[in-house]
């Protein structure tokens, strides 16, 4: 997941007791100050590691031997479910929020493994100029991450919401927000993204 979305799911969890916070600071600290991690950029992978526990064991040193590599870093089991939860409760956070004006939806797309980044830098760039375009007097909330991965590619699923403090239409900017969208950005881009690779990953219908 993105950093939005990362600080998005740490935003929802409960609250701790001194020695946690403690604990948490001092984990910060090591990230950000010993190992340079910019907390405005970083980004999560959750990986669930299931089977006999010495199958577990090596697929773990597999990854997290890869993950050095790149200089990633192991985040620990409560970071992982932290992950999750905004996948399960985003709904009923979507729900709530209408009860403070603010309007979300989520979709997704699918895009070959070297257009992944660009597609998402895209994509939250067309809400952010459209959102402006519309009115929205806030700037808008979206964030992605890769839900699935393939040989060929990664299907990418997006967050979006805005503040419909302001509008006196809300629905209808939300309407013409979701229908531009679905028209030139996540839909079109990843039929444009896809059009160029599937004839080279798939058999042809006989």
């Amino acid at each position: 997941m993105d950093n939005a979305q990362l600080r998005f799911g740490l935003a929802l969890k409960p609250d701790k007791s001194l020695l946690e916070r403690l604990t948490d600071h001092i984990k910060q600290m090591y990230i950000t100050r010993l190992r340079g991690f910019n907390p405005e950029k970083i980004a999560l992978l959750t990986v669930v590691f299931e089977g006999p526990k010495n199958r577990v064991l090596k697929e773990e040193a597999d990854v997290y031997s890869i993950a050095s590599e790149f200089g990633g870093i192991p985040a620990g089991e409560e970071n992982g479910k932290t992950g999750y939860l905004l996948t399960f409760s985003i709904a009923y956070l979507r729900d709530l929020g209408m009860n403070y004006g603010f309007l979300a939806e989520s979709f997704e797309t699918s895009v070959p493994w070297d257009r992944v980044s660009d597609l998402i830098t895209n994509v939250k760039n067309r809400i952010l100029l459209v959102c402006k375009s519309l009115g929205v007097k806030h700037e808008p909330y979206s964030s992605a991450r890769i839900t699935q991965c393939y040989d060929t590619g990664a299907c990418c699923y997006f967050y979006f919401g805005f503040s419909t403090i302001g509008l006196s239409d809300p629905l209808g900017v939300y309407s013409k927000l979701e229908n531009i969208c679905s028209r030139r950005g996540p839909g079109k881009r990843g039929e444009c993204f896809t059009s160029s690779w599937h004839r080279k990953s798939s058999s042809s219908i006989s």
